[in-house]
């Protein structure tokens, strides 16, 4: 969950010091064209499912595949979006 809070760290320093670009940005992760994937794919696929599955696993159940897939897929969403968002704005 670290990654998490260090997700929202970011944000939270974008929104305040990076100036009308960055509240832009900033605005289009968390409510614009950008918002839907951000939530899905890194927020859902890249925190929440595999922090399940690592609880999952640490609770005796076999361990899976998806875990570091779906962690590596959140994570080269979060690039891509960070990428896409600061040539929009």
């Amino acid at each position: 969950m670290t990654e998490a809070l260090l997700l929202g760290l970011s944000l939270l320093s974008l929104q305040v010091s990076g100036g009308s670009a960055g509240a832009a940005a900033a605005a289009s992760f968390l409510g614009g064209t950008y918002a839907a994937p951000f939530f899905m794919l890194v927020v859902l696929a890249g925190l929440v499912v595999p922090f399940a599955l690592e609880w999952l696993e640490w609770r005796r159940l076999a361990p899976t595949l998806m875990t570091p897939i779906l962690v590596l897929v959140g994570g080269l969403a979060l690039r891509f979006i960070i990428v896409f968002t600061g040539q929009a704005a």
